[in-house]
């Protein structure tokens, strides 16, 4: 992953361009969309949003070739230092065959979000060589009631601003409980939180390498294809996802069939050591058969529960630039800046 681009650093008074590549899933719940323009608005940045941002899609924003000239406007807008993307989804994949990389690749700008936005991250990788950030979307963390969670905020501004090098330290807290957007039952309180226990090491070691990965399901799909660049030496981030329902814990079943086809792959033989995020709404059988899949199917050190894709709050990570693992440490640190100095 040597020569990857590096996008300009973000800081107050930056623009932010809020994009829909994959689903929008704002139009029943603009109440978080207009709580994250305004939050960051207060923070300082430029808000603007892209065409059909808040579009009635549910499962999709619009038309494939649509979200890929809307994200290709917004990434080459020179105005424009950041795309923030407004929340995932099932169909990110969908624009990779219509971005034009080779112009992004001339102008690289920052983009942040996670879960199916995993497939823009590694198009971006693959296929213009600039580093994205894997970190929170505006709809889910931005529009937080009644302000996003500070540890979210502080990753996210150190990490644009270019100081996010250092220790990723666990959060103190951290929730995943459900509160109903459509009936805007997330307005009437705060999510309930609890003591975060920090980071588990599944296997011990050392490890040093590009970090790589992200939603786990995504990418098990995006293997084989001309969107997966070289994971040799990498870390791979494994982002465990909730199931399929609001509220309900990914099914083992998934996460085994999807670790096996990046072990047939060859994934886990070329990346030095794995970060698994906290899975969400898993209860302590699950979460201990999880633990058992990762331990038997992966190689090198696995740190377990770190802040970081569906969980909340959550750590922005710059992919593709290096981290290093330490169980005796018990510390996950990053070696470099995502961003370069304007």
């Amino acid at each position: 992953m040597n020569g990857l681009r590096k996008p300009p650093r973000v800081t107050d008074g930056s623009t932010v361009a809020i994009v829909a590549p994959s689903s929008t899933a704002t139009a029943s719940f603009e109440h978080r969309m207009d709580a994250a323009v305004e939050f960051l608005t207060d923070r300082g940045y430029e808000v603007t949003e892209a065409p059909a941002t808040r579009h009635d899609g549910a499962w999709r924003s619009t038309d494939a070739a649509e979200r890929a000239s809307a994200f290709t406007d917004a990434f080459l807008d020179p105005a424009v230092d950041l795309i923030l993307t407004a929340i995932g989804g099932v169909t990110a994949n969908t624009l990779l065959p219509h971005l034009p990389f080779d112009a992004l690749r001339a102008n690289p700008t920052a983009v942040c979000g996670y879960s199916d936005i995993t497939a823009i991250h590694y198009g971006l990788l693959s296929r213009a060589e600039i580093v994205s950030f894997y970190g929170p979307c505006a709809v889910t963390e931005f529009g937080e009631y009644p302000e996003p969670f500070a540890y979210t905020v502080d990753s996210f501004v150190e990490t644009m601003r270019g100081d996010g090098t250092g220790v990723v330290g666990p959060s103190p807290e951290w929730t995943d409980e459900v509160l109903d957007w459509e009936q805007q039952l997330d307005t009437a309180r705060r999510r309930d939180r609890r003591p975060n226990p920090g980071y588990e090491w599944l296997r011990e070691g050392t490890a040093e390498g590009p970090l790589l990965g992200g939603c786990l399901p995504t990418l098990s799909r995006l293997v084989g294809t001309r969107f997966w660049p070289d994971h040799d030496g990498a870390i791979l981030l494994l982002d465990i996802p909730e199931g399929r329902g609001v509220g309900v814990p990914i099914s083992v079943a998934e996460v085994h069939s999807a670790l096996v086809h990046l072990s047939e792959a060859g994934v886990f033989d070329a990346v030095s050591g794995v970060v698994v995020s906290r899975p969400p709404h898993a209860d302590a059988e699950t979460r201990a058969e999880l633990k058992r899949l990762l331990q038997a199917r992966t190689t090198g050190p696995i740190v377990y529960g770190v802040d970081g894709g569906h969980t909340d709050p959550q750590a922005t990570l710059p992919l593709g630039t290096r981290v290093g693992l330490d169980s005796e440490a018990g510390t996950l640190r990053r070696l470099e800046s995502g961003t370069k100095p304007t």
